[in-house]
């Protein structure tokens, strides 16, 4: 249907890119006054075209998940942090059962600090795809080009809604140490505005690490977590 309106338009439609199909378009909508076909013989024509390259471009897809998977996904670091720190289920799951420390990180203004670049996550209760079947018409059949930042954010901002508690932020970072499964980045002491001891931390490792923080950044606060109603 969408094919057709354009056929029978009278306004050029603003094309991004030329494919096979878009050559047809143009042929069929500059001719339609020469055609003498309906509607309905004129679509019975085209059709098979259509469903032909439908049928090619869904073939295509594993080497176009392949190529992102190789070009993004296996070259890209992920930062992530979170808005809160006192979310019981985030010490839970990544402090040891509230044994471990939650970092507060800062933005000093003179320092270039990677959380200038952080986005929120979305959370979603169905995985994200990259491209929707109305885009994938217009991609594939109309001209149109992908969004490679919508399509960014699809693939590395995105989490299942059971993950909303966490209130993730997230930067990327394209190329860094590609051979690695993680790389531990350098913080500026600046950066640290405070460290939050777990609310089961033993006598010793509290004593420890504040001895640390105060060594290592002097300016930031030392504060104990605190379980309620438990």
């Amino acid at each position: 249907e969408k094919y057709l309106s354009i056929v029978n338009s009278k306004v050029q439609p603003p094309y991004q890119s030329v494919t096979p199909f878009t050559w047809l378009l143009e042929v069929f909508r500059n001719n339609r006054e020469k055609i003498n076909l309906t509607d309905v013989e004129l679509m019975a024509q085209i059709e098979p075209a259509l469903v032909q390259g439908w049928e090619n471009m869904k073939k295509a897809q594993p080497e176009f998940n392949r190529h992102i998977r190789e070009a993004w996904l296996d070259q890209i670091k992920v930062f992530c942090v979170s808005e809160v720190s006192d979310q019981p289920l985030m010490w839970t799951h990544y402090a040891d059962q509230h044994r471990g420390v939650a970092i507060q990180l800062g933005f000093p203004d003179d320092v270039d600090n990677l959380l200038r670049l952080a986005k929120p996550n979305t959370y979603r209760e169905t995985p994200p795809v990259l491209a929707t079947l109305e885009e994938f018409i217009d991609i594939h059949f109309l001209g149109k080009k992908f969004d490679p930042e919508q399509i960014w954010t699809k693939l590395f901002f995105t989490k299942h809604v059971e993950f909303r508690y966490e209130r993730e932020w997230r930067v990327t970072l394209p190329g860094e140490a590609p051979n690695e499964d993680q790389v531990f980045m350098k913080l500026h002491p600046r950066e640290v505005d405070a460290v939050v001891l777990g609310a089961k931390m033993s006598a010793a490792d509290a004593e420890t690490i504040t001895n640390l923080a105060h060594q290592r950044y002097p300016h930031a606060r030392v504060l104990r977590a605190k379980l309620i109603g438990y």
